[in-house]
């Protein structure tokens, strides 16, 4: 997808020596970034320490790296790109759009593999699972249908240098949860009612679930 040049070509170099490198990218292809997160090209830098470099390039049709959300009515499907020299990455949940309520946080490794899980105090611990799938994907239940959340991935190296942030929000849905008492199959005890295999609560003309989200 494209190339990186330098001026120097030399296999050892004076402490402090001022290298410029550029990255070239092939026709079809736009560079992005480069493996320790920086989008300078040319990239100029002081030699202090053996320094590793990779150019990331994509098709000029791509959309960037960005972190993708599926929500259904009380789940939503994260999926999230690999990022060059990535070693943990962290998804939170919030109730607002200020992100200062946590529903749960999640940590990855960079395999993508489910390593930690952590939840709000507002939030019951049996609430919230994370069914880790093939790959950088995961899907969050528990959540409440019909309910704006919000989120933030953040992707760290392995020395816990922040290299990549995605925020975002998105809503569940309602079209799983009855909003015409008629068409449930069961009785209705107590302004309570039973659909597929959740509870419901009636209070007044509103239904919540058990945990307290409004669903009508």
């Amino acid at each position: 997808m494209g190339a990186v040049y330098t001026d120097f070509t030399d296999e050892y170099y004076n402490y402090g020596t001022q290298i410029t490198v550029e990255a070239s990218a092939n026709s079809g292809y736009k560079f992005v970034k480069w493996n320790d997160g920086k989008k300078y090209n040319p990239y100029k830098f002081s030699i202090l320490e053996d320094k590793y470099l990779l150019a990331i390039f994509m098709a000029e049709e791509e959309e960037a790296d960005t972190t993708q959300v599926q929500p259904s009515d009380t789940t939503a499907t994260f999926t999230w790109p690999f990022i060059v020299g990535g070693f943990t990455y962290t998804l939170t949940i919030y109730l607002d759009a200020a992100c200062t309520i946590p529903f749960c946080t999640l940590t990855f490794n960079q395999y993508g593999q489910l390593t930690g899980i952590t939840f709000g105090t507002r939030v019951p611990r049996r609430s919230a699972m994370a069914n880790q799938e093939e790959g950088f994907s995961t899907t969050i239940n528990g959540l409440s249908a019909g309910t704006e959340y919000f989120y933030k991935m953040e992707t760290k190296d392995e020395e816990g240098k922040l290299l990549n942030t995605d925020e975002g929000g998105f809503s569940t849905q309602n079209s799983g949860v009855i909003t015409n008492t008629e068409k449930v199959d069961m009785s209705v005890h107590g302004g309570k009612f039973i659909k597929d295999n959740q509870l419901y609560i009636f209070r007044g003309d509103k239904i919540y679930n058990t945990l307290g989200g409004r669903v009508k």
